[in-house]
């Protein structure tokens, strides 16, 4: 992304709430493990914690909210 999407709105993949870019986590998404096409979604930090089973690391930027 080029830095005038920086104003653009983002749906988080999770429960469809607006996303500010800046606070926008990216997931990359390979359908097929071997497979050179994948998708992107976005998402609040704190959505992807909550749909990340407990065992799961997560990297330590994760653990803060956005603003």
């Amino acid at each position: 992304m080029d830095g005038n999407d920086a104003s653009k709105k983002l749906v988080c993949c999770f429960w469809g709430n607006n996303l500010e870019i800046e606070n926008a986590v990216l997931l990359q998404v390979y359908p097929q493990i071997n497979g050179d096409e994948s998708q992107e979604l976005f998402c609040h930090k704190k959505c992807l914690r909550d749909g990340l089973h407990e065992s799961v690391p997560v990297h330590p930027d994760l653990l803060d909210d956005e603003i």
